[in-house]
């Protein structure tokens, strides 16, 4: 018993959009037969709207549909392949049951939400606030300044027994 499942979009007459959804599965599958790249799955799905610029409107919502549902589903570990002109899909779940393929799956779910979240404008906005240097205590600082001088917050984190204990020395530090 296979479990492959079939997914096969309608285009009717539209050969043209048939083609390009063809020629994006090609893409995903070269990709999907490889590590988990995301930054490729990303290239090849932006080529894949761009190039259903050129479908009829009335066809095009479609196309698209399918295409991000694809390129999804690889990007989530699911196998790909072409048969007889028809895409089929298969589940990680039915790839054999092995430690390091579940590890891989988990951090290509937590990648994909890493992605998802980094780019609400919130997020951004967030980011960008903290990354902008303001005037703290006479000294310009950002986010940047903790991650470039590490060993000097370290220096100033840790404990001197002669001095205030480190919950009120952190305290001062940070704040």
């Amino acid at each position: 018993m296979s479990n492959w499942i079939p997914i096969d979009p309608k285009f009717g007459r539209f050969s043209s959009a048939n083609k390009l959804f063809l020629d994006h599965v090609r893409a995903l599958r070269r990709c999907s037969s490889r590590k988990l790249d995301i930054v490729a799955i990303h290239r090849i799905r932006t080529d894949f709207l761009n190039s259903i610029l050129s479908i009829r409107q009335e066809i095009r919502p479609v196309l698209k549909a399918a295409g991000l549902v694809l390129s999804d589903l690889v990007e989530q570990g699911w196998k790909i392949k072409i048969r007889y002109n028809v895409v089929e899909v298969l589940s990680p779940e039915n790839s054999p049951n092995d430690q390091m393929v579940e590890k891989e799956l988990t951090r290509r779910q937590e990648l994909i939400k890493r992605r998802e979240q980094l780019s609400k404008s919130s997020v951004k906005d967030f980011i960008q606030s903290m990354e902008r240097k303001s005037l703290f205590k006479g000294q310009f600082v950002s986010i940047s300044s903790l991650m470039r001088d590490g060993g000097d917050l370290a220096r100033q984190l840790t404990y001197d027994k002669w001095k205030w204990p480190l919950a009120i020395q952190c305290r001062a530090t940070i704040c």
